[in-house]
C-alpha cells in the first residue's frame, strides 16, 4: 500500500481520485493546493503526488520543482484538463512521472500510478497535441 498525496483545487475531484486510489488499496491525503501540498511533504512521508496542473497561487509545474527540489526522487503526477506541448515538455523536462488529462479513464490513471510507484514513467497521454 502506497501513501499518495493528491493536490488539486476542485473538492470533488479530490474526493474521487482518493476513492479510487483506496478502492485500489493505497491511502489517499489529499491537499487542496500547491502551497499547503508542499508543507504536507515536508512533515510527512509520501510515496507518490498526484496534483492538477491549473491551480491558483502555485501550479502544477510550480509545485513539480519544488517537490523535486526537496525530495527528487518522490515521483509526481500531473494531471490537467488544459494540456499543451508546453506544459506537457516542460513537465518531462521537470522529472514528472506521467502527465495525465482530464478527463482520464479509471485504468489509466491507476496504471500511471502503478508505474510510478515501480519507478518507471507511464506514457503520457497529451491528446492531439
Amino acid at each position: 500500500m502506497a501513501k499518495i498525496l493528491i493536490v488539486d483545487d476542485d473538492p470533488d475531484i479530490l474526493i474521487v481520485i482518493r476513492r479510487l486510489l483506496e478502492t485500489d488499496g493505497h491511502e489517499g491525503v489529499t491537499a487542496e493546493n500547491g502551497m499547503r501540498a508542499l508543507e504536507l511533504v515536508k512533515l510527512d512521508t509520501f510515496d507518490l503526488i498526484i496534483s492538477d496542473l491549473r491551480m491558483p497561487s502555485m501550479d502544477g509545474i510550480a509545485l513539480l520543482r519544488e517537490i523535486k527540489a526537496l525530495k527528487p526522487s518522490l515521483p509526481v503526477i500531473l494531471v490537467t484538463a488544459y494540456a499543451s506541448i508546453e506544459t506537457a515538455s516542460e513537465s518531462v523536462k521537470l522529472g514528472a512521472s506521467a502527465y495525465l488529462f482530464k478527463p482520464f479513464k479509471v485504468k489509466e490513471l491507476l496504471d500511471a500510478v502503478k508505474h510510478a510507484l515501480d519507478g518507471g514513467k507511464a506514457p503520457s497521454r497529451t491528446a492531439a497535441l
